[in-house]
């Protein structure tokens, strides 16, 4: 269990959130580190249909199309499931946190999903079809009924998750393959690949003209009826980000972040075998979705978010907890830990700064940034948040949604002034 997850208060009736005191730098730089992440991927989204994105490498300069197949290497469906191992993780601390102040946990995390369950629906709807929160809310109930299960069966439930989507993805794109090899069935695919071309190009066209030109009630009536979005990332992303999380409360149960140097030799291995394994199938599937039919391509895409997605998240985790160990490079990571106790926040900031730039209520760029700009716009929005995440920080406890949420959660106004929690208590 989580045994060294450090406590400022005796063991009480009643539970508060968790103070600053209590957090685990190590987690918060890691949050940090997956926020940008998942705005480098994210940010092809903001700017241009989708589907633009995966054709990047055939349709833009030699510039972009090295942008656009270094994302695809090393970040695409590589922090989303970063992401969700920290959510699990983070359910397993408040699990243990809440057992040591002798509460009830499941009334107040099922209120936490459903306060989460409201800012997504919010966000997917009023600003971004993109969203991943919904998913979050509605997967984290799941996690209700493993909270008293045993580390191993945490993790034997991960794993039988992402193997079992691998494979059945693998058998997927072999048994098309193998049709397409077959004179009728092959002509069939073709035609289907054709007519999904065609459609994939009237809805760029569409979707062009109305995220660069169209007034903000009209976008969010085209996220409104049907939420395309959300019900995509709940079918595509839903069982890599369940593994996951299950696999985060498996570590944060395990007690392997808050004491790193006691798994230091788990934590290289970690390190090795999730960077090597994770890159190494990644390149093959990068180039495998190149040289494969459309619909066997897109099983590979889906493939790298079960296989090489935690492979390299976990390569990625090891990596930044064995460096913060190091005084110099704590140092040196520290900025991402502000980041990464507004990761909330700065997600969602991340949408309205997006949006702003490329829809057409703001500064209407939609369809005119190419991979490459858009990941040095990433650099710079994501420098900004840092030193704004800082600054926030130096003057409150919490950022302003996670305020909000602690709030709703709760049912009373939490303290958010740096010096309000020590005034509340006198």
């Amino acid at each position: 269990m989580l045994t060294r997850l450090r406590t400022t208060t005796a063991p009480t009736s009643t539970a508060t959130p968790l103070a600053a005191g209590e957090r685990l730098a190590n987690v918060d730089v890691l949050r940090g580190f997956a926020l940008f992440g998942i705005l480098l991927v994210n940010i092809a989204l903001f700017k241009a249909p989708a589907i633009v994105q995966a054709a990047a490498p055939a349709a833009t300069n030699a510039l972009d199309q090295l942008a656009a197949q270094a994302i695809n290497l090393f970040a695409e469906g590589k922090f989303f499931t970063l992401f969700s191992f920290l959510f699990g993780f983070g359910v397993a601390a408040q699990l243990v946190r809440a057992r040591q102040h002798g509460v009830p946990f499941a009334s107040r995390y099922l209120r936490r999903l459903l306060v989460l369950l409201l800012i997504g629906v919010a966000h997917a709807t009023l600003l971004w079809y993109g969203d991943i929160l919904v998913t979050y809310a509605l997967l984290g109930f799941v996690l209700i009924l493993l909270r008293d299960a045993s580390p191993r069966t945490l993790l034997a439930w991960s794993l039988a998750l992402l193997a079992g989507m691998t494979l059945l993805l693998g058998a997927a794109i072999v048994v098309v393959e193998l049709q397409r090899a077959d004179p009728v069935a092959g002509a069939a695919i073709l035609a289907a690949e054709r007519e999904q071309l065609a459609s994939v190009q009237a809805e760029i066209a569409r979707d062009t003209t109305l995220y660069r030109e169209g007034s903000y009630w009209e976008l969010v009536a085209a996220r409104s009826l049907p939420p395309v979005g959300l019900i995509y990332n709940l079918v595509t992303q839903g069982i890599p980000v369940l593994a996951m999380f299950l696999l985060g409360m498996y570590v944060g149960k395990g007690g392997i972040l808050s004491d790193p140097p006691a798994h230091h030799a788990l934590l290289r291995r970690v390190r090795l075998w999730g960077l090597l394994l994770g890159l190494t199938l990644s390149t093959l599937l990068v180039f495998a979705q190149t040289q494969l039919s459309l619909f066997a391509g897109l099983g590979a895409l889906l493939l790298a978010h079960s296989l090489t997605g935690p492979l390299l998240a976990m390569g990625y985790a090891a990596t930044i907890v064995l460096l913060h160990e190091q005084p110099r490079w704590r140092s040196l990571l520290a900025p991402l830990g502000a980041a990464g106790r507004m990761a909330l926040t700065n997600y969602l900031l991340q949408t309205l700064v997006c949006t702003t730039l490329f829809y057409g209520y703001g500064f209407g760029l939609y369809g005119q940034v190419g991979a490459a700009q858009g990941a040095v716009l990433t650099a710079v929005i994501f420098v900004l948040q840092v030193a704004w995440s800082d600054w926030w920080l130096r003057r409150f406890q919490f950022g302003p949604v996670e305020w909000l949420w602690r709030t709703l959660t709760y049912g009373r106004a939490q303290p958010i002034r740096r010096n309000a929690e020590a005034a509340l208590a006198r």
